[in-house]
């Protein structure tokens, strides 16, 4: 894209940005929402996949994406595949460029800031050392580390380990999907684009899938470095409860016989315990007030069709025979039709619902009495792989607490770096106060 051309697009990013905080402050009132809406898809549209190099041209599109977008979409959008091959090598090298970023972004988890000494320099704990001793090596670091705060810092390099292994195996699929792109493809450039800017939540919501791994991988990245740690092969590997679990295990409805999803209009009740309608019941029965995180589900049928999609990330307890047991619920049926998006899966959601028998059904339309009633009435199931199905948690209640510690502290860490490719790129960033707090490491350990 031309120099004019960008500089013009920028400024007209800074603008939108501003005004999507301004609308975000105050009431909801219905104008601001969809004032809101336009400002948002601005943010998201591959302007530089149109192909237009005159800047008054330019001027005009982006004018018109704003003010009349059906027309916009007749002009422009629908014409983006005649624009090939320009507009889509245009679009091509900017996925390259973000590809690029994250394929350096690896490089520097793994063979710079894992190897780091992190936790003496960067916390009170070791910033003041009576004796004055400078870190000049690995038996000093030793010497002024200890115990506790090695394994402290080995759970975070084990985490680094885990969030660079989990994009780069993520941006090798992205890749490979690329390379079968043909002229023309547009639209399938857009999908993949959003994945590769979606890297850094999907790196921390998987985050712990490699987690015992990296206990036996990270002591071959770190060992005669700075960031040597003889603590990381000490600490508690993840257990797998599907491995400690007697019996079959199920997804099944928990919601009472006397209780519907759907009232006889059709209007889904909105309540929590109908939202957890169906759930996994966990033969774990709760003790006092423990905590206990899930920290990472992959779940697969007995056909084999993984189910993540459908399922929440979260425990929650259920009362079963007067006592309380350990569950997962399914997110809200009434979400199910945006989660179908392939027919293996399809095929499970309606068996669970109780419509698979029912002739000639192509969608999940729950506008429709006959589906909302049959649902209300059904008592469907899905039963679980267990030799596939992972449901990870810390070995012990302790260790819960220090590999919470430890999350938060990379959550910190690729916070920076999300920003640093957010403004890279243009992209909008979802405010989110939690994390949008300005809390430094040091005064996270200060405090603990």
């Amino acid at each position: 894209m031309k120099k004019e051309l960008l500089e013009f697009l920028e400024e007209e990013i800074s603008i939108s940005k501003y005004k999507i905080i301004t609308l975000d402050r105050g009431s909801k009132k219905t104008y601001k929402n969809r004032l809101l809406a336009i400002e948002r898809d601005f943010l998201k549209f591959p302007f530089e996949s149109l192909g237009i190099d005159d800047i008054d041209a330019f001027r005009k599109a982006v004018l018109m994406f704003k003010t009349d977008r059906e027309l916009f979409d007749k002009v422009y959008n629908n014409n983006l595949d005649s624009k090939a091959p320009e507009a889509f090598i245009i679009s091509t090298l900017n996925l390259n460029k973000r590809i690029n970023f994250f394929k350096n972004l690896y490089k520097y988890l793994l063979e710079n800031k894992i190897r780091k000494v992190n936790l003496i320099e960067e916390s009170s704990l070791g910033g003041d050392r009576a004796d004055g001793a400078e870190l000049t090596g690995i038996d000093s670091i030793r010497e002024n580390e200890g115990a506790l705060i090695s394994k402290e810092r080995a759970r975070i390099q084990i985490l680094i380990y885990c969030f660079a292994r989990v994009i780069h195996k993520e941006l090798s699929s992205i890749e490979a999907e690329i390379g079968l792109l043909k002229d023309g493809e547009n639209k399938d450039i857009r999908v993949l684009k959003s994945r590769i800017d979606g890297l850094f939540d999907f790196g921390i919501n998987n985050i712990f899938k490699h987690y015992n791994s990296g206990i036996t991988e990270v002591p071959l990245l770190i060992n005669g470095t700075m960031g040597h740690n003889d603590y990381v092969p000490c600490i508690y590997p993840l257990v797998n409860l599907t491995d400690s679990i007697d019996g079959n295990l199920s997804i099944d409805r928990v919601l009472g016989e006397d209780r519907n999803f759907f009232s006889k209009t059709g209007v889904r009740i909105n309540k929590k315990f109908i939202k957890r309608g169906f759930s996994i019941v966990l033969p774990i029965p709760r003790v006092g007030n423990e905590t206990m995180d899930l920290l990472y589900l992959d779940l697969f049928s007995s056909s084999g069709t993984r189910l993540n999609s459908i399922m929440t990330k979260s425990f929650y307890n259920i009362k079963v025979k007067e006592e309380y047991s350990k569950a997962i619920a399914t997110v809200p049926i009434w979400e199910f039709p945006e989660k179908m998006n392939n027919l293996y899966l399809n095929r499970e959601i309606l068996s669970l619902l109780g419509l698979d028998s029912m002739p000639l059904i192509g969608s999940l339309d729950f506008l429709d009495k006959n589906i909302y009633m049959a649902v209300n009435n059904n008592n469907g199931s899905i039963k679980l792989n267990k030799k596939d199905s992972k449901i990870l948690v810390a070995a012990t209640r302790s260790e819960t607490a220090h590999i919470n510690q430890a999350h938060f502290w990379i959550k910190l860490l690729i916070k920076e770096i999300k920003d640093d490719y957010e403004s890279k790129f243009h992209i909008e960033s979802i405010h989110d106060n939690s994390d949008n707090r300005k809390i430094k490491y040091q005064e996270f350990l200060r405090n603990k």
